[in-house]
């Protein structure tokens, strides 16, 4: 009987996995080039009236070389 209680749960876990991942949409993304040279990236969905912004820049720490750490 528990062998069966913990197929259930297993399966039932499984399933909804399943379905979760098909309900999931794939946004597509658009990739802009300013003027500058700089890259931004779009993705859009009118869902919810909401916007995000987030700025990566190519620089600081990260690229100290090995063993000079505050170079950059």
């Amino acid at each position: 009987m528990h062998r069966i209680h913990i197929f259930c749960k297993g399966l039932v876990s499984s399933i909804a996995m399943l379905l979760a991942a098909q309900a999931y949409a794939v946004l597509p993304i658009q990739e802009i080039s300013l003027s500058n040279g700089t890259k931004a990236y779009l993705i859009q969905t009118n869902a919810l009236p909401m916007i995000d912004i987030e700025i990566s820049i190519d620089a600081g720490s990260r690229y100290d070389p090995k063993n000079q750490s505050g170079l950059a």
